[in-house]
């Protein structure tokens, strides 16, 4: 049982470290967008990303700040090296609405990485 709950801890707290990413690197783009048009929010869209549906999960690397990973809808799972400049395809799962929920990368080996997905 105390393995059970170290595991759902260590779980829960990777997830709380991917939303608060997500959150500040979010709240950081639309600071430079209403810094650059006077608006609280630009009134225009642009793709700055590789295609593959809506990001579900969103993780750095805590050994390389510059490594991402993010999973999507359509169950692919991209990454960048270079401070997410660049995007290329790591993995597709090829199964209609796979939802890519959370990366998780092991702080002890980071080429061990931990997905959650579900279908919808």
């Amino acid at each position: 049982m105390k393995f059970r709950l170290f595991r759902f801890f260590a779980l829960t707290l990777g997830l709380s470290f991917a939303f608060q990413l997500t959150t500040s690197i979010s709240t950081r783009v639309l600071a430079v967008d209403a810094s650059s048009s006077g608006t609280p929010y630009s009134a225009e869209w642009r793709i700055t990303g590789p295609t593959g549906g809506d990001v579900r999960g969103l993780v750095v690397d805590p050994n390389d700040p510059n490594r991402f990973y993010f999973g999507t809808l359509d169950g692919q799972i991209y990454t960048s090296t270079d401070g997410a400049h660049n995007w290329r395809m790591l993995v597709n799962f090829n199964r209609p609405r796979l939802f890519v929920d959370h990366i998780i990368v092991d702080p002890r080996n980071s080429k061990t990485l931990y997905v959650a997905t579900h279908r919808h």
